[in-house]
């Protein structure tokens, strides 16, 4: 099979009604909703998000070690996709991951 970008939705894995989008380039959904690059992202990016408010919520001692961060939810293939203009139009809202 050839690659592909797949446009993946992920959201916080600690406060439900957030989440974001990024490209990455794979096979298949599986591959795409698996890939490593994805998974350190979003886990880095909520991680900047959401740590601040776990500790007001929970007390500066709340342990965040064992903390995820971020859930991966679905993966299109982005040509033909709902997304697609809107990529083209602010591809700076998309990082683009191998």
């Amino acid at each position: 099979m050839e690659r592909e970008l797949y446009v993946v939705y992920f959201e916080s894995a600690n406060y439900a009604g957030y989440g974001e989008y990024a490209l990455v380039w794979a096979t298949s959904e599986d591959e795409a909703k698996d890939n490593d690059d994805l998974a350190a992202y979003a886990e880095d990016f909520y991680r900047e998000q959401d740590e601040e408010q776990l500790e007001e919520e929970h007390g500066e001692d709340f342990d965040l070690d064992g903390v995820v961060w971020a859930s991966i939810q679905s993966a299109v293939p982005l040509k033909g996709s709902e997304f697609e203009e809107h990529v083209a139009n602010q591809p700076e809202f998309y990082p683009i991951l191998n």
